[in-house]
């Protein structure tokens, strides 16, 4: 007979005795609390009916008036005792629980027990044969199905998979702050001592090829394995250690093309050798590298050029001689020229600057060969007619703080910026000329091949091929040709002139300051960027920005633009004495379609350099009042969708050329290269 019983604890616990027992045989407990329950087992027999043998009918009495035939064929069989189910199958079933098949026996009494049996007592049947192990000895092993010993599994392993987490927290943890305060911050792995010749150019042609261009020699080091995989001289006992010019550099998948001002030279990528396919017998005036052209312009005499195109598809060279037609500028006349008061000091300045030939001056006549995506273009240039005006670039001055009243303690700023204000305004006369002369302009092929384009512009003219159309600037007007500058596209008025850097002779030398992109023309004067529609010439939108300096654009659409604080006031008064006002280097993201600024970032560098993902500027300040002022050079990393700072790196001195390869930087400081590297995920 089965008893359950409830513990006060709340847990519930049964066992076999024998149903004929008036009283508990043995003692009983709880296996959770171990409370004895063995009264209350002896207060359930009591409520138990008493056990008495079932009854037989007589059936000898039953069949005395019944009289039967019977043939006897052998003795009676025999009524065999009951089979449980199953029996006959070979199935053993529990003892407790009849009709659950049995898996293991209990290690006390032999008893078979099911699974459910198992997870209350384990390799037991009941509490009293657990009571009889603890006090005979017997070893029960530990079973794995027990209720409580699932429940201590959990636990450790709930504890387990907690001190994981912890650990891993903490590792994490301590990760970032190792990555965050050491291993994200960039670091020198590798510098380059250029001895004697200095750095002429230098780039990142892939993770593990550093390009280095100097007067004398080409070399190829890897910054992976830190050494050099391959030099080779251009031509011993030849070049200074500066060119006049600096070099073109084309690179394609096998070769590398150089033009400096000693020759057109090849040198395979791998090994170096170096083919020579041009030496120059005259001076290089101008070099410019537009894939896949080198142009280089050599001056015969003064009027007449040899023209040189190398093709770096099939390394084939076109050769043009042409004679140019040249000019000596127009003088302009000063005496329209703003009157300065008589002061002794600007009257022996003008005894002085009188002995100096620093007058303005505009081109007569000039012939120039402008390289370009379809080969070298001919611009000849003529004065038609001579006009301008002088403008002021200096405020007029005011009230002097120099007086009876100037102490020690007064304003030390507006003192130096009177004194230099003063300064320049006898240097230049605080003024400059503002060329609106008219000009006929004509633009053809070598040897004047072609139909080409001609026309008459008015102002100070500037010439870039593009990829697809060419950019004709002439003071504050743009005209938009076709690429082989036939066919007239579009004109425009910006809002200013272009900046003085692209109106100079070395303008070959700078990054335009039109970019042709996907149909759209984006072009930046003085204090305005304008985007066009180059189909329809019409503006699509104009963003106010004063001194652009570049624009870089990346794969997402967006771009980043190089520019500053000033106002636009600064654009007349550009020699007005600033002194304690540093000017703000800002970096604008600026979506291409809208013109929208995105994000804005001021004194964290300009000069911007996009690698993949990458996002660095640069910053090059010159400090100190000294006659040699000291050069403070800074590389920032900047998030590209907030515009954070993630980090810094500083260098005392300058830097002459940043290239960037991913997580690799290499800072080109003329006499040295170092390559910084971090860190990132």
């Amino acid at each position: 007979m089965t008893l359950k019983i409830i513990c006060e604890c709340g847990t519930k616990y049964s066992f076999e005795v024998d149903p004929t027992a008036t009283t508990m045989p043995f003692s009983v407990a709880c296996p959770k609390c171990g409370l004895d329950g063995t009264e209350k087992a002896n207060v359930l027999l009591a409520e138990q009916p008493s056990a008495t043998a079932p009854e037989v009918p007589n059936t000898a009495t039953e069949n005395k008036s019944k009289v039967r035939l019977r043939l006897d064929n052998g003795p009676m069989p025999v009524a065999s005792a009951p089979v449980a189910p199953g029996a006959h199958y070979g199935i053993e079933y529990c003892n407790r629980h009849t009709r659950e098949p049995a898996s293991e026996r209990c290690v006390v009494c032999q008893k078979p027990i099911c699974p459910r049996c198992m997870e209350q007592f384990g390799y037991l049947c009941s509490v009293r044969c657990k009571y009889d192990a603890e006090k005979d000895g017997i070893e029960v092993p530990v079973c794995k199905e027990q209720k409580f010993v699932m429940a201590n599994l959990e636990n450790k392993t709930v504890m387990l998979r907690t001190w994981v987490l912890f650990g891993t927290l903490l590792g994490s943890f301590i990760l970032y702050v190792a990555y965050y305060l050491y291993f994200s911050k960039p670091k020198p792995v590798y510098a380059i001592n250029l001895e004697k010749q200095r750095s002429e150019f230098s780039r990142f042609l892939s993770p593990e090829e550093l390009l280095v261009v100097q007067s004398r020699k080409v070399s190829i080091y890897s910054p992976q394995t830190k050494k050099e995989v391959w030099v080779t001289v251009v031509k011993e006992g030849i070049g200074s250690e500066f060119d006049f010019e600096r070099p073109g550099v084309a690179v394609t998948e096998s070769a590398i093309f150089l033009a400096n001002s000693q020759g057109l030279y090849q040198f395979d990528r791998k090994s170096g050798a170096k083919t020579v396919l041009q030496e120059f017998q005259t001076p290089a005036i101008t070099i410019e590298a537009r894939e896949p052209f080198i142009s280089v312009v050599l001056r015969n005499s003064k009027a007449a050029r040899t023209i040189l195109t190398l093709n770096t598809e099939d390394a084939k060279i076109i050769s043009y001689t042409e004679d140019v037609k040249v000019a000596d500028p127009v003088i302009i006349d000063t005496k329209n020229r703003p009157k300065l008061p008589p002061t002794s000091s600007n009257l022996l300045n003008k005894e002085l600057s009188d002995k100096v030939e620093n007058d303005p001056t505009a081109e007569r006549m000039k012939t120039d060969f402008v390289a370009s995506p379809r080969g070298p273009i001919r611009m000849e240039v003529e004065l038609q007619e001579l006009k301008g005006d002088f403008v002021a670039t200096v405020r007029a001055a005011g009230a002097s703080k120099l007086n009876g009243s100037t102490r020690a303690s007064s304003n030390v700023r507006d003192l130096l910026n009177e004194i230099s204000n003063d300064s320049t305004r006898q240097g230049s006369k605080g003024s400059k000329w503002i060329n609106q002369s008219r000009y006929k302009v004509r633009l053809s092929k070598p040897n004047n091949t072609g139909p080409g384009w001609r026309g008459e512009v008015n102002g100070d003219i500037s010439f870039f091929p593009l990829q697809t159309v060419c950019a004709l600037f002439s003071g504050p007007n743009l005209t938009v040709l076709d690429g082989i500058a036939e066919k007239k596209l579009f004109e425009s008025k910006l809002n200013y002139e272009i900046d003085d850097r692209f109106k100079a002779g070395e303008s070959h030398q700078f990054d335009p300051p039109a970019t042709e992109r996907e149909g759209k023309l984006y072009v930046y004067d003085a204090g305005v960027l304008s985007c066009f529609e180059i189909a329809s010439g019409n503006v699509v939108w104009r963003l106010t920005s004063v001194g652009i300096q570049k624009l870089t654009f990346d794969n997402k659409g967006f771009i980043y633009v190089s520019t500053t604080g000033r106002t636009p006031e600064s654009i007349q008064y550009s020699e007005q004495s600033r002194v304690g006002d540093r000017d703000l280097e800002v970096l604008l993201k600026v979506e291409e379609k809208t013109g929208v600024v995105k994000w804005k970032i001021e004194n964290l560098g300009s000069d911007c350099h996009l690698s993949g993902k990458y996002l660095y500027t640069t910053s090059l300040i010159w400090g100190g009042f000294t006659r040699d002022p000291e050069a403070h050079f800074r590389v920032y990393r900047i998030h590209p969708d907030s515009g954070k700072q993630i980090w810094e790196y500083y260098h005392k001195g300058s830097a002459n050329g940043v290239s960037a390869q991913g997580r690799s930087i290499a800072l080109d400081y003329g006499d040295k290269i170092e390559v910084i590297k971090y860190f990132d995920f």
